[in-house]
């Protein structure tokens, strides 16, 4: 067994270095490397002179760039040569083209047999161009062995062509290369052939196609219109039957999809009129929009629970005696279009089916009869549009990819059994109101103290569940009274106010009750009473009082007021503009404050006539 390289054998490891300094370095490593690079007879590597390989006898040219050393006699060209420019130098024993290229170009100018003969045997040519034989009748044709690529559309539209064997020298069998020749029936394909690319085979007369277990990728409309198209087994390592593969092949009756298959693109199967079953992998995880649309034969499919189905999948399916796609109680979980409805109505009763909304710009979901809804994960923000007859829902899945539940997202939804809202998702005012069915009821919190201020209308709902809040808003409608006032007094938490407080009978003095914080805008803009004592509030809104206003208690709490603005009796804006005080105004400018009694944080004078 050999240890050492000797300088035999460093030699043959020398033909595969790829720059000079490699070379220079190895005679560089021992003594009785000194001598190697003067053993070379040809340029293993690019060259523009021979001083690093001295007694080369031929010059081998790697691309088109490489310098020709005129004191080199003989020449091996490697690159890519056209078999036309090739032609005149044939003849000549000092050129060696080693990969030629035969185009349409030389082959139409072909006119005796001899000459194709002479063509085919040429061991050098290494690659075919587009349509290179559709000047000559061929019904089977074998690829040479030493043809190593036959370019985009090869054979396209050679309609005479009717068996081919490719040689083992190919990997891919390019785009169009077959398309468009009506006769072929029958091809061999070697082991070493990897990939299909789109539209090789587009309407071919393939009755059967079986694919060897070596190809792993088949391109989009790699057999479109292959109307005589019947038995096709797909290889085994397959994981991905592309966009329309097998589209309008009308007569195709039996498929075998791979076991390992985990996606069906859009139209793989549209249009296979004649196709009634086929066996879905458990491994499929999805199927694209219209796979199996127009199949209008179909009659069974079956899907596993973790597959995802888009919508028209099986638009026009209408001969289905079976069909099992995901579902949750028997409600479908992908959407379906409306194209479907018929289709699904035979196998399930529960289903959503989006529709748009161009008042709002965005996907409603109408529950009519349904009773569950699944959100896609598109949907991270609810509000109180996204799901119309929310008084039928009991469950809505898929919440957990929601973000943001705008005001009042659930308002009225009395029959919802169950929610569950993630950590990281922002609540916002009324989303709970009178869902008074709720059995669980998961939120956001920290040692059970919600994020969110809650409205009184929720606060019997977030107690059910041992919730914890420190503030309670009250929302008033326009037409009310002081009776609300009595119902915040035995609030236990702090409340804010909001709405419009406009009772029917004229109330000349209103005290708010001591718990209360905070004001909203507008809040009494309507109000006609004349006296206001804000208790021990501590932030008030903009324009909170109304027209009749002349005299407001200020608590010692007050913090301010929103901005200032104020007017004066000539409707000009008063000139005092401290701090955060604010819009404490009147709203018409014939009244103006004529009292006002100022704790110890409100500034003296604030306010003038």
């Amino acid at each position: 067994m050999i240890k050492k390289l000797d300088p035999f054998h460093i030699q043959i490891v020398a033909q595969h270095f790829f720059f000079a300094d490699d070379f220079i370095n190895m005679i560089l490593v021992c003594k009785k490397f000194s001598c190697i690079l003067d053993r070379f007879r040809y340029n293993p590597i690019p060259i523009t002179s021979t001083k690093l390989f001295p007694n080369i006898e031929t010059q081998y040219l790697y691309n088109e760039k490489d310098v020709k050393l005129p004191e080199i006699k003989r020449v091996v060209v490697l690159y890519k040569v056209d078999y036309s420019y090739a032609n005149s130098h044939l003849k000549d024993p000092n050129i060696t083209f080693k990969n030629l290229h035969v185009t349409v170009k030389y082959t139409d100018n072909i006119t005796e047999e001899d000459e194709l003969i002479q063509l085919m045997e040429n061991t050098n040519i290494r690659s075919y161009g587009s349509r290179v034989f559709n000047s000559f009748y061929f019904d089977t044709f074998k690829v040479p062995i030493n043809i190593t690529n036959l370019e985009k559309c090869a054979f396209s539209d050679y309609d005479e062509l009717e068996s081919v064997t490719l040689s083992e020298g190919l990997k891919i069998i390019q785009t169009n290369c077959f398309s468009g020749c009506l006769s072929l029936t029958s091809i061999h394909i070697p082991s070493s052939i990897t990939k299909i690319m789109e539209n090789a085979f587009e309407k071919c007369g393939f009755e059967t196609f079986d694919m060897p277990s070596s190809i792993y990728s088949i391109g989009y409309e790699a057999f479109r219109y292959c109307e005589k198209l019947r038995d096709v087994h797909i290889s085994p390592n397959v994981k991905i039957i592309s966009s329309a593969t097998f589209i309008f092949c009308k007569n195709l009756t039996n498929v075998k999809l791979p076991e390992n298959l985990q996606h069906i693109q859009a139209c793989a199967f549209k249009n296979c009129r004649q196709l009634e079953v086929i066996k879905i992998p458990a491994s499929v995880c999805l199927v694209d929009r219209e796979a199996f649309s127009d199949c209008i034969k179909m009659k069974e499919l079956v899907f596993s629970d973790n597959c995802v189905i888009k919508e028209q999948a099986f638009v026009n399916c209408t001969s289905l005696t079976k069909l099992v796609v995901p579902n949750i109680e028997g409600k479908v979980i992908h959407k379906i279009s409306k194209e479907e409805i018929p289709i699904f109505i035979k196998f399930y009763d529960k289903f959503d089916c989006d529709t748009y909304n161009d008042e709002y710009g965005k996907v409603i979901f109408d529950n009519k009869s349904q009773e569950f809804i699944i959100l896609p994960p598109i949907i991270d923000t609810i509000d109180s549009f996204t799901i119309e007859n929310k008084n039928l829902i009991r469950k809505i899945y898929g919440l957990d990819k929601v973000t943001r539940l705008s005001d009042h997202s659930f308002e009225n939804g009395v029959n919802l059994q169950d929610i569950s809202i993630s950590n990281n998702t922002e609540i916002e005012k009324g989303c709970f109101e009178n869902c008074t069915s709720l059995t669980h009821l998961q939120l956001p919190h920290n040692n059970m103290k919600i994020k969110f201020t809650p409205t009184s209308k929720e606060t019997k709902i977030l107690d059910k569940f041992g919730y914890k809040y420190d503030t309670v808003e009250f929302i008033f409608s326009e037409i009310t009274d002081l009776s609300n006032f009595e119902e915040i007094k035995k609030c236990t938490s702090f409340v804010e106010i909001s709405g419009l407080f406009f009772p029917q009978k004229e109330i000349k003095s209103i005290t708010i009750p001591s718990n209360v914080t905070c004001i909203d805008n507008n809040f009494f803009s309507r109000c006609n009473s004349e006296a206001i004592n804000l208790g021990c509030v501590s932030v008030v809104g903009n324009i909170i009082f109304g027209p009749k206003m002349t005299s407001v208690t200020l608590p010692s709490t007050l913090k301010g007021f929103m901005r200032i603005v104020n007017f004066s009796e000539d409707g000009k804006y008063l000139k005092h503009n401290f701090f955060q005080f604010g819009f404490f105004c009147l709203r018409s400018k014939r009244y103006i404050l004529k009292h006002m009694i100022l704790f110890k944080n409100a500034i003296y004078g604030l306010f003038e006539r």
